[in-house]
């Protein structure tokens, strides 16, 4: 059996969805729905790889780990509010919705993850060079392309983002 790349399930799976509950076939707005999924569940895998390292290296009371803790319970937090600022405004039909200020406080935070895990996963290393603030960008138009879907589609994409993006806790993750 084949392996199918994640993006092709991805968008095959909300294909699927949407068009066998609507006649009409958005496969480009789906295609930018599904990039945008990847790219936060991408996101996701690396937030969670940062705290898998962290646990590995220092123990609980280490004042990296407990440091390292607190910013990713921060981020995780911002983030939420992320999904769940999107999830409003796609269900109370406001595609005009500016979603900005809530993602730059997410990214701010987990570019401080990121940065003060590196700075103690590598002590070594010049985190200042790292554009942790680029690695890490949410899909501030994600919304709006929902909102273009089909209504009756909409709750089933925002089940699959939360599938395939919803960050693990930190106790979560071995």
């Amino acid at each position: 059996m084949t392996k199918m790349p994640v993006r092709k399930l991805l968008l095959a799976g909300l294909l699927v969805t949407t068009l066998t509950s609507t006649s009409c076939e958005p496969t480009a707005i789906l295609g930018q729905v599904a990039n945008a999924v990847l790219a936060l569940r991408e996101q996701k895998l690396l937030f969670e790889s940062f705290v898998r390292d962290v646990k590995r290296y220092f123990k609980p009371d280490s004042p990296i780990y407990l440091q390292a803790e607190r910013d990713y319970t921060q981020a995780r937090a911002l983030y939420e509010g992320f999904l769940s600022a999107m999830r409003l405004a796609v269900l109370t039909e406001t595609p005009d919705a500016d979603l900005r200020t809530v993602a730059a406080e997410a990214e701010g935070a987990g570019a401080v993850f990121l940065s003060e895990s590196t700075k103690g996963l590598m002590p070594a290393s010049d985190t200042r060079r790292l554009p942790f603030s680029r690695a890490y960008q949410l899909p501030v138009e994600l919304h709006r392309q929902i909102c273009r879907l089909p209504k009756q589609s909409w709750e089933t994409v925002l089940k699959r983002i939360q599938e395939e993006a919803q960050w693990t806790t930190w106790q979560e993750i071995e």
